[in-house]
Parts: C-alpha cells; sequence; structure tokens
C-alpha cells in the first residue's frame, strides 16, 4: 500500500507540474531558450506522467484480479450444471476372441 500512496502522490506533483508547465514555458521563451530549470521541470513532468500511468496499470491489474476472483466464486462447479441423463443398460456381453475383447449385444 505505501508503493501505491508514493506513485498517488507522485501523481499529484505530476498534474500540478503539467498545470504550471505552459506558464513555465511562456516564461522561459521570452527570457532565455535553454532554460535548464525548464528542462528539469519537463523531465520531472515527463517522470511522473510515467508514475501516473504506472500506478493505472497497477490499479487495473487489482481491479481484473478481483473481477476474476468474483467470477471464481460465482462459478456453478461442473457437476452441478451437467443434468443426469437416465440410460438404457445394454444386454451385451465381452468375450474374448484371440487377443482383442469382442462385445456381442442382442
Amino acid at each position: 500500500m505505501s508503493h501505491i500512496r508514493k506513485l498517488s502522490k507522485a501523481v499529484c506533483q505530476a498534474l500540478f507540474l503539467i498545470a504550471a508547465l505552459p506558464v513555465l514555458s511562456a516564461t522561459a521563451q521570452t527570457t532565455s531558450p535553454t532554460n535548464p530549470g525548464l528542462s528539469a521541470a519537463q523531465d520531472r513532468a515527463t517522470e511522473l506522467m510515467v508514475l501516473q500511468n504506472q500506478l493505472q496499470r497497477q490499479q487495473f491489474q487489482q481491479q481484473q484480479q478481483q473481477f476474476r476472483q468474483q467470477d471464481r466464486q460465482q462459478v456453478v462447479p461442473l457437476q452441478l450444471q451437467r443434468p443426469s441423463v437416465p440410460s438404457i443398460g445394454s444386454n451385451c456381453r465381452t468375450e474374448v476372441f484371440g487377443n482383442t475383447y469382442v462385445k456381442k449385444c442382442r
């Protein structure tokens, strides 16, 4: 759970940086085109987006596991689903003929 909390915190920070990124890029373009602070902010934003994607994938996988577990609990065993069909007993006898068994039915 602590891993998820860390990722959630990182996602919140990423969302903040993404919202602030247009403002940072506008100020960086007016002052100097090669601002190392801006590239670091963009790198952090990219890293946080990656973390957000990881968190979303992890949550999706956990949700799918929960759904599969629920489905397993709801499945009726095959023995209960199969109807019992009466069969007519045959009047057959098995005889040995050489190396094989032969069934003779009347």
